[in-house]
């Protein structure tokens, strides 16, 4: 008897074991590129930095510093009433802690 179903029926494709992965990539010019790398070596700063000033907290708690928010921060004055404000909760001594805004200013200054 002949079969007068309607319907197509695909076998699906083999996946090959050794099927490469794709990666997507982007090409970045020299000067995006140093952009990236300055904006790289202040966070990576900035974590190293606050696990010092946080090093004595029994429980340090989680800081969440965001670059873009303070550069978006008009004014140094107030870029450092802002990091005074987020680091109100820092056993680290004063002195330490006015260091700590004192240079990251600084290097926020070269991004």
């Amino acid at each position: 008897m002949i079969s007068t179903s309607k319907h197509a029926h695909f076998t699906p494709p083999k996946k090959e074991e050794n099927e490469r992965k794709r990666v997507l990539t982007m090409k970045y010019g020299k000067q995006q590129i140093e952009l990236i790398r300055k904006r790289l070596r202040v966070e990576a700063w900035l974590v190293e930095a606050l696990e010092e000033l946080y090093s004595n907290d029994d429980a340090s708690p989680l800081i969440d510093i965001d670059i873009d928010e303070v550069l978006d921060i008009e004014t140094e004055s107030e870029r450092r009433k802002w990091f005074q404000d987020q680091l109100k909760n820092c056993t680290a001594s004063r002195e330490d802690v006015q260091k700590f805004i004192a240079e990251i200013l600084e290097r926020l200054k070269t991004l």
